[in-house]
């Protein structure tokens, strides 16, 4: 009997964990794993925005709401909403602020290159036309899907994407991503779980040693 109600009570102990400073590639993973519920993460890319030399960064995360914390709103382009950052697609979200320093309005576009491609182009190209073509190469484009305001400087100021495959494509190779948390699903999984974030770290060390940014 004392055994039957141990391993009732390991069973239904809700088991928390969190995976720190991996790839999106791996977090992308993660978030899909059957292993993983309440799945939550953010980090920080460094980009050039609209062809600025200004290192600008934008927030990543799967749930901007329970990144923010704090009351804010969100004027909408036409056919967005709040699902997208559990969604696909380069779109991201600026600040009042942000958006008046770029000149943009939801449905917009604004160009983003990361700022240690950036740099590693102007390592690699001698010249000012190879360099501008390099740079316009590298460049992506993100739909402003909407305008941030919100009483909070901070937030103003900031631009906000989701952690998806298309913003690993605007990168041009997978970001490191700083923090995620999660419920294990199945405390009976416990060694599944441990081999999954194993794998996945042996795989960032294998794109680091490929010449992937991570740090």
């Amino acid at each position: 009997m004392a055994r039957l109600t141990y391993q009732d009570a390991f069973r239904e102990t809700e088991v928390n964990g969190k995976a720190l400073e991996f790839s999106s590639s791996s977090i992308i993973n993660f978030s899909k794993s059957k292993l993983m519920d309440n799945f939550y993460c953010y980090g920080n890319v460094m980009m050039l925005i609209n062809g600025q030399e200004l290192n600008y960064s934008i927030t990543v995360t799967n749930n901007l709401e329970r990144y923010l914390s704090e009351d804010y709103t969100v004027t909408y382009a036409n056919g967005f909403d709040d699902t997208l950052f559990t969604g696909s697609g380069q779109v991201c979200l600026l600040g009042q602020k942000a958006a008046e320093i770029f000149g943009v309005r939801p449905g917009d576009e604004i160009s983003v290159l990361p700022y240690d491609l950036y740099l590693v182009l102007t390592r690699t190209n001698d010249n000012s036309d190879t360099l501008q073509a390099a740079v316009e190469q590298a460049t992506s484009m993100y739909e402003v899907a909407g305008i941030i305001l919100s009483d909070q400087e901070s937030i103003n100021n900031g631009i906000f994407a989701a952690v998806n495959s298309d913003a690993e494509a605007a990168n041009g190779q997978p970001f490191p991503i700083e923090y995620s948390e999660f419920t294990l699903s199945d405390n009976e999984k416990l060694d599944e779980l441990s081999d999954l974030l194993n794998d996945q770290k042996v795989s960032d060390k294998k794109r680091c040693t490929n010449g992937v940014l991570l740090p």
